[in-house]
């Protein structure tokens, strides 16, 4: 299991993003192949909390990997503009 938040910076638009909305662009993105098994979002204001199952083989390799796709996600999707990744405290 491996956790990412995605946050809202000043240039993100002030709305909130539904967490399907966000799971379901994750799951686009990785694709069948991805070695993600499921991933589960929950969203608050300026902030979405991401947790990814993997079927990687240790846990160093799935958080770079859940790292990486939502890097991908944040300068790809157009409903996350100004968003990024930040480590989950």
């Amino acid at each position: 299991m491996t956790e990412v938040v995605l946050i809202a910076t000043a240039a993100a638009p002030r709305q909130l993003l539904e967490a399907p909305l966000v799971a379901g662009l994750l799951r686009e993105l990785a694709g069948q192949d991805s070695g993600f098994e499921h991933v589960r979002a929950s969203s608050g204001a300026r902030r979405v909390e991401l947790v990814f199952f993997s079927v990687a083989a240790d846990a160093e390799a799935a958080a770079e990997s859940a790292t990486r796709l939502c890097a991908r996600l944040t300068e790809t999707a157009p409903q996350l503009r100004g968003w990024l990744p930040a480590p989950f405290e």
